[in-house]
């Protein structure tokens, strides 16, 4: 990656957490790295009055928080802070551009980029804004946050609306699960590694599971989580990405539309889920109480609610690769661990001329980790050298790398929205084609009447789910 030439960066939400613990941190590793120029000014804007110095201060003792202690630096942290600038701003007020466009107005000939911490109702609003006082130019940049849209009209009408002020080039709508260093290996892995990508179909692989499980309930984001549900808030983002990015056909180059090219042609292959097969393929449920913790509507305050706080989704690709193999994905709060896995369940191998002491012979199977740890594991079977008759157990391959040489998500993508890189940020194809999967989905539901199905805090999640594994081996169990 280049060093950038990004003379600004305007952060909207600049005093709010996400922008303290994740972007001013993830800011400061880009800028000790070089991919932040020196005479580079960061901007905070949001309503409140901050006074510069205590600001700068304030933000001092956020990096001393959030950053590791080997990468933390005092005369860094110090040159980093002086960058800062605030900025009092009402983006709902009409005179807010000009008093914005005064601040950068030397900067406006070189790219500017600016990140949207803020409510999703504002993203138009500041884009239009932006423009209007022509700072959506010369190389400038839009980063968002998800929710980007509540169903699919909404989604494509935010993608309208920000298009009228700036190009789809000029979008970064960011995803910090892409990020992650093990979601990025499964691209080298298929496509550097012959045994890998010559295996990658539905001949050798019998099903794919993929699991992001949190012990956490919905704490206070409760009003939020219970407009949306585990649907809204993982399924349609997080676990969309994931599988195209599993699933994907090898993109013709490793560019950043041809790569997004082959993940939309992924999710145009998802099967729709209606309503007759939705009893096979779809199973909600709701956290009760467990362990001593509070049940979901304890959580939420409420007498009663159909929100999900877990889903299970048993589907199929209708592609040529992937014909026949079900691909399970899983995701909820209140479960019995805090893990986010990819499982590749590869078929037996047939017929099975050596076998375990018990009489079977495992699956190989590779296993990708990339929340807490981010660790790739091969299972496979060898000799059993502790066995009197000729039998095979299976041994643990493992691709670990230290947690200190890793990236963290936000640093990573924050280096390229810098360079202008959008290999790892979602098109608005993309976004409209996974949400128009979801409505049908929850359509299916609304239609049978379904309500989540109980389970107790720090669970497996309801045991209703296990119905989807039938003709498979079983969930691996959340630990």
């Amino acid at each position: 990656m280049t060093n950038s030439d990004v003379v600004a960066f305007v952060l909207f939400g600049g005093s709010g957490d996400l922008a303290k613990r994740k972007l001013y941190p993830s800011l400061y590793l880009n800028f000790i790295k070089g991919l932040l120029p020196g005479d580079c000014k960061i901007f905070s804007v949001s309503r409140l009055s901050e006074e510069v110095q205590a600001f700068q201060a304030e933000i001092f003792l956020q990096l001393e928080r959030y950053v590791s202690p080997s990468q933390f630096s005092d005369e860094k942290a110090k040159a980093f802070v002086k960058c800062i600038r605030h900025i009092q701003l009402d983006v709902t007020r009409d005179d807010a551009w000009e008093t914005l466009e005064t601040h950068l107005e030397r900067f406006r000939h070189a790219p500017i980029v600016y990140y949207l911490s803020v409510a999703p109702r504002f993203f138009g609003d500041i884009a239009k804004g932006i423009a209007s006082v022509s700072l959506n130019q010369n190389g400038a940049r839009l980063v968002v946050e998800k929710p980007f849209g509540h169903d699919f009209e909404s989604a494509r009408a935010l993608n309208k609306e920000l298009r009228l002020f700036f190009d789809e080039h000029q979008i970064f709508r960011i995803d910090h699960y892409l990020g992650k260093e093990s979601i990025q290996n499964i691209l080298a892995l298929r496509f550097s590694n012959n045994i890998f990508e010559s295996q990658w179909h539905a001949g050798a692989i019998e099903s794919v599971q993929i699991t992001v499980a949190e012990k956490l309930g919905v704490g206070d984001r409760g009003d939020y989580y219970d407009n949306n549900g585990a649907s809204k808030d993982m399924l349609q983002n997080h676990m969309m990405q994931l599988l195209s990015i599993v699933a994907m056909e090898p993109p013709f180059a490793f560019s950043p539309d041809a790569i997004r090219d082959e993940k939309v042609k992924l999710l145009r292959s998802l099967r729709p889920i209606d309503a007759d097969s939705y009893s096979d393929s779809c199973v909600r449920g709701q956290y009760v109480s467990g362990q001593g913790e509070a049940s979901y509507l304890e959580d939420v305050d409420k007498e009663s609610s159909d929100c999900e706080t877990y889903i299970a989704i048993k589907g199929y690709i209708d592609n040529r690769r992937w014909a026949g193999t079900p691909f399970y994905l899983r995701t909820g709060k209140r479960l019995a661990g805090g893990v986010g896995e990819i499982v590749i369940n590869f078929k037996p191998s047939n017929p099975e001329l050596i076998k375990s002491k018990d009489g079977l012979c495992s699956n190989n199977k590779l296993v990708i980790n990339f929340q807490p740890d981010q660790d790739i594991f091969l299972f496979i079977n060898k000799k059993d050298n502790q066995s009197e008759s000729f039998s095979v157990d299976t041994a643990r391959l493992q691709l670990s790398t230290k947690s200190g040489d890793l990236k963290q998500p936000y640093e990573r993508l924050l280096g390229h929205v810098l360079a202008g890189d959008q290999t790892l940020f979602v098109r608005d194809d993309e976004i409209e084609v996974s949400w128009k999967w979801l409505d049908q989905l929850a359509a299916s539901w609304e239609q049978g009447g379904s309500s989540p199905y109980p389970y107790k805090g720090f669970s497996q999640g309801p045991i209703e789910a296990d119905k989807l594994f039938v003709e498979s081996n079983g969930w691996e169990p959340i630990k």
